[in-house]
């Protein structure tokens, strides 16, 4: 027979203690919480993408600002470049002064070397030796190397060999001579001054002003640090004839550092002599601070960000690579796909650029021996080039920030209309250089062998873009050709400012005022205003379940006792949902935390009143029989939270539910 109310089963009670369990460990609380959180992502995905972006947005540009030292770097170049290159010297010993960007000759050459050497190791007041300018001190040796061509590389004509014995090529690979040359030693009788591989030289190639690219190999000697010594080794350089017409170009390298500001400087100086006579001299400086080339010397805070930047990059590639396994082929449907990659990629060659400096500096060593010369172009190579790269990724990086910014109005007018404008900028673009190329072609033959801004293909494109934003030639084209300079100029003008950029200006109105008919006219601040409401009113509709669900859930066994009266009433007799009356009876009471393990609600009791509810609906007494049985097994599974006495006491209340159906089964279940 089934048990009455008042009566306390005692099976019951074992049973539902043997339904006891401990609370959540670490471990499942972990869990639980990582659930929650995965969660909460999903339901506020925008909003997480484009805090997560901005926070990687803040990294990239910490990373970015501790890579620049400001203007300390600017005055050491200025310095570095007034020591170097704006020293006079005579010319010819005439009243005409002469610095290095003046230099023309290989007379020129030796008599720059002069002043040169005075002001980097004569030691003169206040320099201590190894100092120049104070604060720059020389690490190692200074080298010199120069490249050479054959002699009688080029092939001079039959008719023209009598007044021409002798042709020199321009410089090439196949004209690159490596045979030894100068002065004999007096012991082995070879000559003194030997070629050497790129492998040798640790050096790498060099594009010239000319446009030639020079190999790292070459002849080269390395000055002593002191005064009177390297005088002497430039004067028997001078007399016997270390530069002569094989000379294509001389190389002058060294490393100096500044500890005050914590900057070292690679000076590269190239003196070119090309085929065609003069000489072209470039001055090259690669300056940057001491913790670009060696790693102890970086700062906690530097190697923090990089740290981040690093691990927020690969997080961010993961990503985009489950997205592809994902959705495969539709993954190409996004057009911001495309800019992601390029990030990427870039990201990926500046952390090769950035780590390649600390491998460079572990197999060479740093700093150099007083008495050698390390070549450092390489690492400094590297890090010039990680500049050049984030240079160009701060920009993408940036941009890709309108992506998590596309939902806002204003922000859909400037995206939509570069999307909607696409379509007719790509035909636009194909127009513009295929007209771009007929007068670059033109100018260059007109001018380029008189105006340096159309001396070749490249410099001359160059000048009829800047032509278009304002600047202007044709004073120096009228002076060299009087009829297709006012022609070339007039045609350019016509079609190239005033149809082409024209047609580029209408086509991006036109996209603009298509756009704004489909977004809606929203201020800035009328934007916030409407997140800013969006974001109050879901965190109060959270903060309402929460109170509701902590009224539902404190329930005690006097509560519990209550439960069967609602399932007693008849389908006629409802009135007023039993959930709803128990939500407003339990606001009156205290909540009795005793009756839990933690402070968690327990969503069970709630959902087992509205099972109870839903029992009162079925058609026949089998139907709610068997629904009994299934919600009975389900809620036994989940009372696990719960004190043994409320559990006995539920069990109890069910059994004098199931009383009324007579059904044994049930019975025995409990």
């Amino acid at each position: 027979a089934v048990r009455g109310h008042a009566e306390i089963d005692d099976d019951a009670v074992s049973n539902a203690s043997s339904d006891y369990h401990e609370p959540l460990g670490a471990k499942e609380q972990m869990e639980h919480r990582y659930a929650q959180m995965m969660k909460w992502i999903s339901q506020n995905r925008v909003l997480f993408d484009f805090v997560a972006y901005f926070f990687f947005l803040l990294v990239f540009t910490v990373v970015v600002m501790e890579a620049n030292p400001g203007e300390d770097l600017i005055e050491q170049n200025r310095a570095i470049k007034s020591a170097v290159a704006e020293q006079e010297f005579w010319f010819n010993a005439s009243h005409i002064r002469k610095d290095f960007y003046d230099i023309d000759a290989i007379g020129d050459f030796w008599n720059w070397l002069t002043p040169f050497a005075n002001v980097l190791l004569s030691n003169s007041f206040p320099d201590e030796p190894g100092f120049f300018y104070r604060y720059f001190r020389i690490l190692g040796l200074i080298r010199m190397r120069q490249v050479r061509v054959q002699k009688d590389s080029c092939i001079v004509p039959d008719e023209l060999s009598m007044y021409i014995k002798d042709c020199y090529a321009p410089f090439s690979k196949k004209s690159m001579d490596s045979t030894p040359y100068g002065p004999k030693n007096p012991v082995s009788q070879l000559p003194i001054w030997k070629w050497y591989s790129e492998k040798e030289m640790m050096e790498g190639s060099y594009l010239g002003r000319t446009g030639i690219s020079y190999p790292g190999s070459g002849f080269n000697i390395t000055l002593p640090m002191d005064y009177g010594g390297t005088l002497e080794e430039l004067h028997f350089l001078k007399e016997n004839n270390w530069v002569d017409l094989q000379t294509r170009v001389v190389f002058i390298d060294f490393i100096v550092y500044n500890a005050n500001v914590r900057l070292i400087t690679l000076i590269k100086v190239a003196i070119e002599f090309p085929a065609s006579s003069g000489c072209r001299p470039y001055l090259l400086l690669r300056t940057s601070q001491i913790d670009r080339l060696v790693q102890s010397e970086m700062s906690s805070t530097a190697m923090l960000a990089e740290t981040i930047l690093l691990v927020l990059t690969s997080v961010y590639i993961l990503h985009e690579v489950q997205n592809f396994r994902r959705l495969g082929w539709r993954y190409w449907d996004d057009t911001w796909v495309y800019m992601e990659i390029i990030n990427y990629l870039l990201f990926m060659a500046a952390f090769i650029m950035r780590f390649q400096p600390f491998y460079s500096v572990y197999q060479y060593g740093f700093p150099p021996r007083p008495d050698e010369f390390i070549n450092y172009e390489r690492p400094m190579w590297a890090i010039t080039q990680w500049k050049n790269i984030m240079s160009l990724n701060a920009v993408i990086t940036w941009m890709r920030l309108f992506k998590y910014l596309r939902s806002v109005p204003f922000m859909q007018l400037l995206i939509g209309t570069v999307a909607l404008a696409m379509g007719q900028l790509v035909p636009f673009l194909l127009i513009f250089i295929i007209v771009v190329c007929g007068f670059t072609l033109a100018n260059l033959l007109a001018f380029g062998g008189e105006l340096a801004p159309f001396r070749n293909y490249e410099f001359t494109l160059y000048t009829l873009y800047r032509s278009l934003l304002g600047a202007d030639y044709f004073d120096d084209m009228y002076e060299v050709n009087r009829l297709l300079g006012p022609l070339l100029y007039v045609l350019w003008t016509l079609i190239g400012f005033f149809l082409l950029l024209n047609m580029f200006v209408a086509i991006l109105n036109d996209a603009i005022d298509e756009v704004k008919n489909t977004i809606p006219k929203v201020s800035l601040f009328g934007s916030m205003k409407e997140v800013i409401g969006k974001m109050h009113a879901r965190i109060r509709a959270k903060y309402e379940t929460f109170v509701e669900d902590e009224d539902d859930v404190h329930l005690n066994n006097e509560d519990l006792e209550r439960l069967p009266a609602f399932n007693h009433a008849s389908k006629q007799d409802k009135v007023a949902d039993p959930l709803e009356v128990m939500k407003k009876e339990q606001a009156e009471k205290l909540r009795d935390p005793a009756l839990y393990y933690d402070e968690r609600p327990f969503s069970g009791m709630v959902d087992e009143a509205k099972a109870r509810q839903s029992l009162l609906d079925c058609h026949s007494d089998q139907e709610r029989l068997s629904a009994l049985e299934n919600r009975l097994e389900s809620l036994l599974g989940g009372m696990k939270k719960l004190r043994p006495e409320p559990v006995a006491n539920l069990k109890r209340e069910l059994s004098s539910f199931a009383n009324p159906y007579g059904h044994s089964s049930l019975r025995k279940s409990m």
